[in-house]
């Protein structure tokens, strides 16, 4: 791992996979907790960066992709989960 890291090799997804569940649970033993809610899109924790064309009025305004996750520490928004939103268009 620590040529991974500190050396000339290209990291793997697994090696990838394995620092970014290590953080979480740093984090979580921290109290932050990571935001990467699905459904209806909720503004007061999430960010809209695009949208996806959609003909299903049900899909309208929920969250089709996560781009980035967010982080909130108790009530306070760190960061926010920025999603990709469905947008219900002609059909």
């Amino acid at each position: 791992m620590r040529d991974h890291v500190f050396g000339n090799a290209a990291p793997s997804a697994e090696l990838n996979a394995w620092l970014y569940a290590r953080l979480g649970n740093a984090l979580g033993d921290l109290g932050v907790a990571t935001l990467e809610a699905a459904g209806a899109v909720d503004w007061t924790f999430q960010e809209v960066v695009g949208t996806r064309a959609t003909t299903d009025k049900a899909l309208d305004q929920t969250v089709a992709a996560t781009v980035r996750p967010g982080y909130r520490f108790g009530e306070t928004v760190l960061r926010p989960q920025q999603v990709i939103a469905y947008v219900a268009g002609p059909g």
